[in-house]
């Protein structure tokens, strides 16, 4: 459906934020349904 992008980024040497938010913008490459889960 786009041009894989990434997500998550994980540094195992430092504490994370308590609250971290972004946007990510994403241009569909093609038509279609898309699901996820993210806990």
């Amino acid at each position: 459906m786009s041009e894989p992008f990434k997500i998550f980024d994980f540094d195992f040497w430092r504490r994370p934020e308590s609250h971290r938010s972004i946007q990510i913008p994403i241009t569909a490459k093609d038509s279609g349904c898309i699901h996820a889960v993210i806990s």
